[in-house]
């Protein structure tokens, strides 16, 4: 593609030879897709090259993240409170046609905003409108956009660069929005009350100010964060979005799955991740958006660091691979019927639900999503709050949305307007 060799793999087997069992070798990243991001000397974490500065500051985020909650059930308080305001949010236009949305993308941002800056945002908030406008543009960027990042010459043409200058325009304010949350928290800083992890953050850094090849920057910082915003808003509202989508096609398996929650969890208590071994069919279901849906379809690029040979092929160093995760996903030697919604295929004779190694939605090896983990709180208590609270249908006389996305830096379902049904 262009001037650059790209080698694109189209089977888990070879994507698991690759990137977990030959994990050195197929880690690292290519050259950034902004001019911004490429002249930083940090990269976050999504976009470092693999080596020890991205190994250091996954292993922090990691350990950040599970302090201020994610896995444990403290958090799980946060993302049902942020459940009751979009609950609240949607009561308020019940048996009216509306488009969800925005308001699925608000809630899950504001889950990921309560670990980073310490605080949620009210939905109403023109400024966090203006972000979720700019995180939307962004995953919203088309393939055909980016052709100035493999064909440089591009970037100079008038009306062919638009879309790439627009694209590192929005990457530039989402930039801007976490610089200016970082310069409040080193305003309050109190280094005996870290709030969350920003503030943990800046007290690592004051730990590492002696040494002078320290990665540990207020630069590094924002890209870090940048990384955690970018995963735990879009990816987690769009799989949401297909769920509710997928709910109003198949009105059956939605009743299937209030059923179920009504059964094991009841009207009156709040869902629990302890709930999730309980639910099977709830949780069948959402493998299932996972899988038909794939967000991701070829989640993030990979590069080798060295030359090497994958089922016989020869692949020079600093080759840019990818993953194929929608052909994993829609393989009909793995998956029988790979285009209808069927969530038995996650359940066995018994009906307990059965983890699937082919279904991979944060990809796999070391640069999995690194957002993972939180994700798969956000979509099961978010989807079994709602499903518990409402029925979703369309408004009479609609034209049944289509299932076909479309298709940015993610797989999003086309915009679409529904009914909420209170279940009292």
């Amino acid at each position: 593609m262009g001037s650059e060799l790209r080698v694109v793999l189209n089977s888990y087997e070879v994507v698991r030879e690759a990137f977990v069992k030959k994990f050195e070798i197929f880690s690292s990243r290519p050259k950034p897709v902004t001019s911004y991001l490429a002249q930083r000397k940090t990269k976050g974490v999504a976009n470092e090259l693999y080596g020890p500065t991205w190994k250091e500051h996954r292993r922090f985020s990691m350990k950040s993240l599970r302090d201020f909650g994610v896995g444990k059930k403290s958090l799980e308080g946060k993302i049902l409170e942020e459940a009751r305001a979009l609950s609240d949010t949607i009561s308020k236009r019940q048996h009216q046609e509306f488009c969800i949305d925005q308001m699925i993308q608000g809630a899950t941002s504001n889950v990921i905003s309560s670990i980073v800056f310490g605080s949620r945002y009210r939905y109403g908030d023109p400024e966090f409108k203006a972000l979720l406008s700019y995180i939307d543009e962004a995953f919203a960027t088309s393939t055909l956009s980016l052709l100035p990042v493999v064909f440089p010459t591009l970037r100079y043409i008038p009306g062919v660069n638009s879309g790439f200058k627009r694209y590192e325009d929005v990457y530039c304010k989402i930039n801007q929005h976490v610089q200016n949350k970082v310069k409040e928290h080193q305003e309050e800083f109190d280094p005996y009350n870290t709030r969350d992890f920003i503030d943990a953050f800046l007290l690592e850094k004051i730990k590492r100010e002696s040494d002078k090849n320290t990665t540990f920057t207020e630069e590094q910082l924002t890209m870090v964060v940048v990384d955690l915003f970018f995963a735990g808003t879009d990816t987690t509202s769009t799989t949401l979005r297909w769920a509710v989508l997928y709910m109003i096609l198949h009105p059956d398996i939605q009743e299937k799955v209030q059923q179920e929650i009504d059964s094991v969890i009841g009207r009156n208590q709040d869902p629990s991740m302890m709930h999730r071994a309980q639910t099977p069919y709830t949780a069948a279901v959402l493998a299932e958006v996972e899988w038909l849906a794939t967000i991701a379809p070829l989640s993030l690029a990979h590069t080798t660091t060295e030359d090497t040979f994958l089922r016989g092929y020869y692949i020079p160093k600093g080759t840019v691979v990818e993953p194929n995760i929608w052909a994993i996903h829609h393989d009909p030697q793995i998956w029988t019927n790979p285009n209808k919604f069927d969530p038995t295929r996650f359940l066995d004779d018994t009906g307990k639900f059965v983890k699937r190694d082919e279904l991979i939605p944060f990809s796999i090896g070391r640069r999995a999503c690194l957002g993972e983990q939180l994700a798969r709180m956000e979509l099961y208590l978010f989807f079994s709050s709602l499903l518990q609270r409402f029925s979703f249908k369309l408004p009479e006389g609609a034209s049944i949305p289509s299932v076909k996305g479309e298709f940015g830096l993610t797989h999003a379902p086309k915009s679409y307007n529904l009914v909420t049904v209170p279940r009292n």
